[in-house]
């Protein structure tokens, strides 16, 4: 809790011809204090503005021409907000900036309504500062209602009038009929414990209906569960030793799945070695053929050069005679040509190249044809290979598959083990229940619960003592507490309602300062801000005559501000008042601002105007 809460650093509000007014706070105790009619009332009402009261501000003539009113909270998780809203608004903006900062319009800004019912609503925003969420509290005998910032408002903002009032502090003094709520919110910060588990009072029939729901109920579900053991039927042969079966299963699927990887592996390998062999044979036999095609072109070429050399030789051997076409006598240059030398060599020369390479064509043709030989011969010998493992594989895989069939039955019995077990269980818990809620039926009244509210704390009453003896103030040898009809503090005997204002308003203050005090030390969590206007100064009407059980000793006065000069305070404590202490030793530990009355030197109130 120690990082939950906030405390107010500034109050600004702003206007158009008008000079901003600020003013500054700390996290401990702060005094603002100064004659009547200077403005202390108004700072307090911008406050409770601020924090989400649904109606504006007092705004005395001074204050005329501000319309904006800001103010700068820390969390006591170092967390900086700034809370924007105009006069008349119905809501507020925060950014997590200081004041100065609020203006940047890089700052993200969020909207929250002041209406506390709404799905975004400041409330909520407010509560979670305080780590307060989803806290019920019982409003009437049938209702519930969830804690809001308002519902807690009265507890951390008591103004000049209510400080005075002879009413319980703890009640507010709208509606009586709201007073139930008030005790049940005392009873939430007394205890830590809400109203989330309170059941309203019924009526006699409407319980008997409840009751019978509940009876037709577990009666429906009696019989679908016995329904479902009927289904899985006998099963007493399975015992839960056959875990270690389960186990044996597991442990043979994991040596199968073991022999299956190596096996896929090994055929995978011959399975790719096979393709690249099939390639090379593919491309020799296509070499082959090629080769084959160009021995028959030589062949053909050496078949027309011995053609030619023939016809050369019949050539010659014929007489010279006139060509029977033409009637013309043979060229002698033409016959010179094919008798001469470098014809013959021509004929020759080509002959015997063409002649060579048809004998190494036909040599690498047997050499290639061998090759297919070996590659057909190796093929054969893998597919063998890949048939027998394929072989292993089709053996292992129905193994495989019978071990996990077993695995699925035996966990299957298992299971239905299991859940016959539990549904006979459940069929036994629901007999018992069906009895209870029987005799429930038979027995049955109308039920007319407490007002579901505890007392108030012992350790939160010896803390209201102790601050009351530090303050001197009369009566404290005993303290006790009155539920009824006040709901409020006996000392010594005498209820607190029936002192005079003065001494009222400064028990009042001690009560709200002990509940602070008691929330903090039992990390319930609350708020970490307490402000209070005028618990020293009782105000009166002008016509009222004023009794001495009305006046505040000086004691008590010199008492009150040594011990809040003195105190460690783990909260925010702001006080409005028209007194302080004479000796100024009294106050070296309190933020003190001070209004002065008009003509005096000094800061004229809250509103600075034009």
């Amino acid at each position: 809790m120690a990082n939950k809460g906030f405390y107010i650093k500034s109050v600004v509000v702003k206007g158009e011809q008008v000079q901003d007014t600020q003013i500054d706070f700390v996290k401990g105790c702060n005094v603002i204090y100064g004659p009547s009619d200077t403005g202390k009332t108004s700072l307090y009402s911008v406050i409770e503005f601020l924090l989400g009261k649904s109606s504006n501000p007092k705004i005395p003539l001074e204050g005329k021409g501000y319309t904006d009113f800001l103010m700068e909270i820390h969390t006591y998780g170092e967390e900086i907000y700034t809370i924007y809203r105009k006069l008349n608004g119905t809501s507020v903006k925060v950014k997590p900036c200081s004041i100065v900062e609020y203006y940047d319009n890089n700052i993200k800004c969020e909207e929250y309504k002041i209406n506390s019912q709404s799905s975004n609503s400041y409330s909520s925003f407010l509560l979670s500062l305080l780590d307060i969420s989803d806290i019920k509290i019982k409003i009437n005998p049938s209702k519930l209602h969830k804690l809001t910032f308002s519902t807690i408002r009265h507890l951390i903002f008591i103004d000049e009038t209510r400080i005075l009032n002879e009413k319980s502090p703890f009640y507010t003094e709208i509606n009586p009929a709201l007073y139930p709520k008030c005790r049940n919110i005392v009873s939430y910060l007394m205890t830590g414990r809400d109203d989330s588990s309170y059941m309203p009072e019924e009526d006699l029939k409407i319980r008997k209906s409840r009751i019978q729901g509940k009876i037709d109920y577990v009666t429906e579900e009696i019989e679908k569960k016995n329904n479902r053991i009927v289904e899985i039927g006998d099963i007493s042969y399975v015992n839960f030793k056959d875990s270690r079966l389960l186990e044996y299963y597991k442990m043979e699927i994991e040596k199968a799945s073991s022999a299956l990887s190596q096996l896929y592996k090994q055929k995978k390998e011959i399975s790719s070695n096979l393709e690249d062999l099939s390639s090379e044979l593919m491309f020799n036999n296509e070499f082959l053929e090629r080769m084959k095609l160009l021995k028959d072109h030589y062949k053909i070429d050496l078949e027309r050069l011995e053609f030619i050399n023939e016809g050369r030789n019949l050539y010659k051997e014929l007489s010279f005679v006139k060509c029977p076409l033409c009637g013309e006598f043979i060229s002698k240059e033409i016959v010179e040509d094919i008798e001469s030398s470098n014809f013959l060599k021509a004929i020759q020369n080509e002959y015997i190249s063409i002649k060579s390479k048809y004998s190494d064509i036909d040599n690498l043709i047997i050499e290639k044809e061998n090759e297919i030989k070996t590659l057909q011969s190796k093929i054969l010998e893998i597919k063998n290979e890949l048939s027998n493992l394929t072989g292993k594989i089709n053996k292992i895989e129905p193994d495989l598959s019978l071990l996990k069939g077993s695995l699925e039955q035996a966990e299957i019995n298992i299971e239905k083990k299991t859940t016959l077990k539990n549904l006979q269980n459940d069929v036994q818990a629901l007999s018992v229940q069906l009895s209870q809620l029987k005799d429930n039926l038979a027995n049955t009244k109308a039920i007319h619960p407490t007002e579901n509210r505890t007392d108030i704390a012992s350790d939160y009453m010896d803390i209201v003592k102790q601050i009351l003896f530090d303050w001197k103030f009369p009566d404290t040898e005993t303290i006790s507490f009155e539920y009824h009809p006040t709901f409020d503090f006996v000392f010594s005997g005498k209820g607190r309602q029936l002192y005079g204002k003065g001494k009222r308003a400064v028990s009042f203050t001690a009560i709200m300062i002990a509940l602070l005090d008691y929330c903090y030390e039992k990390s319930i969590p609350f708020s970490r801000l307490l402000v209070i206007d005028s618990p020293l100064t009782a105000h009166y009407d002008k016509h009222q005559e004023i009794s001495k059980e009305d006046q505040l000793d000086n004691s008590i006065l010199n008492a009150f501000f040594r011990y809040c000069n003195e105190k460690t305070w783990n909260y925010q404590f702001i006080m409005f008042d028209n007194k302080i202490p004479e000796n100024k030793e009294y106050m070296n530990n309190i933020h003190i601002v001070k209004f002065v009355g008009k003509g005096e030197v000094g800061r004229n109130g809250f509103y600075i105007g034009k």
